[in-house]
């Protein structure tokens, strides 16, 4: 690889890096007890986000704005996308514990409000990195909660998920059928992607 093919493969990571530290900061306030605080914040200004960005797509010109977002409000898909996934997945884990203990309508809307930054992520600003991410992070939580069989379980059931997320969103599947353009572009021209 040329320095060039580097620097661009390093700004390309560049965005993902900086969310990789949001889990390292949960493991760290995990035994303080400000933990949850820190969880809270981050997931209430997701929350927030997630609001502008299903205002901007059922309302794209607010007050007359041209606005050419659809539906990304702040920065990009990538961190976006990045931070519904932490957001959906924790809020997952929450409401399988609060479900365990027998807070059932707690943990009904808790994965009410990750279903709804997964379809957020599928539907309007899916990035080929948490495309990638969502499975893997499907299987450490099956493991975690059920073991090897229950992950095989949930593994079948998340493919027959992203079967639905297939057919259903055109916006997964330009984003998948982009990855064969961006190789062949790379491949024919050498063009960076």
């Amino acid at each position: 690889w040329s320095e060039a093919t580097w620097a661009s493969a390093s700004r390309g990571f560049a965005p993902f890096a900086k969310l990789l530290v949001i889990p390292l900061l949960f493991i760290h306030f995990r035994q303080s007890d400000r933990g949850f605080w820190v969880f809270g914040a981050f997931l209430l200004s997701c929350a927030l986000l997630l609001v502008a960005s299903l205002i901007l797509i059922s309302w794209p010109r607010p007050f007359g704005w041209r606005l050419n977002t659809h539906g990304i409000p702040v920065k990009d898909r990538i961190v976006q996308s990045g931070e519904f996934v932490l957001c959906a997945f924790g809020l997952v884990y929450v409401a399988f514990d609060r479900f365990r203990v027998g807070q059932r309508w707690l943990a009904m809307a808790l994965a009410g409000l990750a279903g709804a930054f997964l379809a957020n992520v599928l539907y309007i600003a899916a990035s080929r990195t948490s495309l990638v991410v969502i499975p893997i992070l499907l299987l450490f939580l099956g493991y975690r909660w059920f073991g090897w069989k229950g992950t095989l379980a949930l593994a079948v059931a998340g493919g027959a998920l992203g079967a639905i997320v297939w057919v259903s969103s055109p916006h997964v599947q330009q984003r998948i059928l982009d990855i064969a353009k961006e190789v062949q572009a790379y491949e024919t021209d050498r063009e960076v992607t």
